[in-house]
């Protein structure tokens, strides 16, 4: 059977636009960050260039529906997730080699208000991140994926400040990890509330390690 070229256009439309949309936080980590030297900049136009491509690639309203049928075990992995990223972070921050003026390098790229940015980054990033990544970007493979390895490459080009280079690779491979395991739990229908719960469980952990030590 012959393949319908409409919907083979379509199709190969859609794999563009996606392929697309998982350069937008490295497109707004690089200008924001590194061209500009504000983390504002990189943050909102993350989130402003994600939301619209939320808005107008599908209804996402059905990512709220939380299913009945959970499997204990990536439902344990994902409870760790949230609440292990700060401890871990907390005991390894010796040995990551992150510079005693973290803090001062920080309020250069214009964060000046930890709290502001805090409730900010804790409240809105776990939302629009697991839309983006793990409703819009998702795949179907049961594997780590396309879109496990850009969510935990984009991530780099921050970390690549302020930690040296040895554990970039690590923490790459923890990000593929944690968004693999977010990702599969939206792929079996347990709902995004449950992911964005354990997200926001580590962006606590992150931002409380980060002011401890800036």
């Amino acid at each position: 059977m012959s393949e319908n070229p409409s919907i083979s256009l379509e199709l190969k439309r859609s794999l563009l636009m996606r392929n697309l949309a998982s350069l937008i936080p490295y497109a707004a980590v690089f200008i924001g960050i590194y061209v500009l030297g504000n983390v504002w900049i990189a943050i909102l136009g993350y989130h402003i260039a994600a939301g619209i491509f939320l808005l107008i690639n599908r209804d996402w309203k059905s990512a709220w529906v939380q299913s009945t049928d959970k499997s204990s075990l990536l439902t344990t992995l994902n409870i760790l997730v949230g609440l292990c990223t700060g401890l871990l972070l907390y005991a390894l921050w010796p040995l990551l080699g992150i510079s005693v003026h973290f803090g001062d390098k920080l309020y250069t790229l214009g964060l000046t208000s930890w709290l502001i940015f805090g409730i900010y980054y804790c409240l809105i990033n776990p939302v629009i991140e697991e839309l983006f990544w793990r409703r819009n970007l998702e795949t179907d493979s049961p594997y780590p994926a396309w879109n496990d390895f850009m969510f935990a490459g984009y991530h780099m080009l921050v970390l690549a400040l302020f930690m040296r280079w040895e554990w970039l690779i690590p923490s790459y491979i923890l990000l593929v990890f944690a968004s693999w395991v977010w990702g599969r739990i939206s792929r079996l229908k347990h709902g995004i509330p449950i992911i964005i719960a354990s997200h926001l469980l580590a962006d606590i952990g992150i931002i409380a390690v980060a002011y401890m030590h800036a």
